[in-house]
């Protein structure tokens, strides 16, 4: 990041009053939510929203789903990031999230009170946008070109996360059963099945996020939560493991330690 990136983050900051909000009761404390269809919100019911898009992923110190919604030429935008690490993820990703544009100014202002413990707005006319954190929550709405009201679903989502709130987040991250994987040590080519068992038997409500030395490892298919791989070289290394609940955006991370045997393998 350059010198005047910096300076304009830090002006940002100060304009919204970053440092002021980082105060919390309890930081265990966070949400736990089901996430509703975002086409349930009383300002959307009445229309014929469809559902345009929904992913979900891994980013730094938690996980993110996001849902595109569609009428016609209208589109909304709602975005859901829950830390898994307390509430200063949160804070950051709404950093990210506002200051990524290459604009010399960052076109939005301190949001409305009472939306979470900090919000920011932009708007623009035809694109309206909406970014606040509650907790270890990161909520972003934006609306193109859309007659609907994007405060009205923000608000509506800020109630659904305050119905939400537990004593301790990290009671409620999505814990693996088992990882069972066929040998932890194996000779370099051969085959090696892994599978993470989820703690709820609906293994699609689950994805898997995975980080390895590609050096090492060779993964040659991936089918939900299972996968095999074989080893490229001798040594030992490990897959790291990100598990992602799809209904609450909660994550959590395990190792699978491994060790292959022998001369490299011929590619």
């Amino acid at each position: 990041m350059s010198t005047m990136d910096a300076d304009r983050i830090e002006q940002f900051k100060r304009r919204i009053g970053f440092a002021a909000s980082a105060k919390v009761d309890d930081p265990a404390r966070g949400v736990v939510c089901n996430w509703p269809d975002p086409r349930s919100a009383p300002t959307l019911k009445s229309g014929d929203w469809s559902i345009a898009g929904d992913t979900t992923w891994q980013v730094a110190g938690g996980a993110v789903r996001k849902w595109g919604l569609r009428r016609g030429d209208e589109v909304i935008i709602v975005t859901v990031f829950v830390s898994c690490q307390g509430p200063e993820p949160a804070r950051q990703f709404l950093l990210d999230t506002a200051t990524q544009t290459t604009r010399m100014d960052i076109p939005y202002a301190k949001g409305p009170a009472g939306l979470g413990t900090l919000s920011v707005i932009n708007s623009a006319a035809g694109a309206p946008s909406l970014i606040w954190c509650y907790r270890n929550v990161c909520f972003h709405v934006r609306g193109i070109d859309t007659q609907a009201n994007v405060r009205d679903l923000a608000t509506w989502l800020q109630s659904q996360a305050e119905a939400k709130v537990v004593d301790q987040v990290a009671q409620h991250l999505p814990a693996p059963q088992a990882i069972n994987v066929s040998s932890r040590k194996s000779p370099v080519g051969a085959a090696v099945d892994l599978e993470v068992v989820p703690p709820a038997p609906d293994p699609d409500r689950y994805l898997l996020h995975l980080a390895y030395d590609k050096q090492m490892v060779d993964i040659t298919s991936v089918n939900g939560l299972k996968l095999t791989l074989s080893g490229l070289r001798p040594g030992r290394t490990s897959i790291t493991m990100c598990l992602i609940d799809r209904a609450t955006v909660l994550s959590s991370e395990q190792k699978a330690d491994l060790e292959f045997t022998g001369p490299d393998a011929k590619r």
